[in-house]
């Protein structure tokens, strides 16, 4: 029961490390003047599906995105972290 706390709380701090470093450069993401990012350019990184989009939204309009149990969690490159976020909150309505 105590390793498999320190699992989950060692993934849930290495999420939210990742999720730090994709949240300080957001507004360097947004002001990209490059094409969009397209699904068909990180397709072997969406088909990993260790997040997606819930299909809600919260109160101020952004997407829900959910990050499910995924074992392989730390083996995910930062690379491919940031261009599945970068694409799921760039998804329209």
């Amino acid at each position: 029961m105590i390793l498999w706390m320190k699992t989950e709380e060692m993934a849930l701090g290495e999420l939210l490390e990742r999720l730090r470093t994709v949240t300080q450069s957001i507004d360097e993401i947004m002001q990209l003047d490059s094409s969009p990012l397209r699904a068909a350019d990180i397709t072997p990184d969406l088909k990993k599906q260790f997040a997606f989009l819930s299909g809600g939204r919260g109160d101020n309009g952004s997407p829900i995105i959910v990050f499910p149990e995924f074992p392989a969690f730390g083996e995910i490159t930062d690379r491919e972290f940031h261009n599945v976020l970068t694409y799921l909150t760039s998804v329209p309505r």
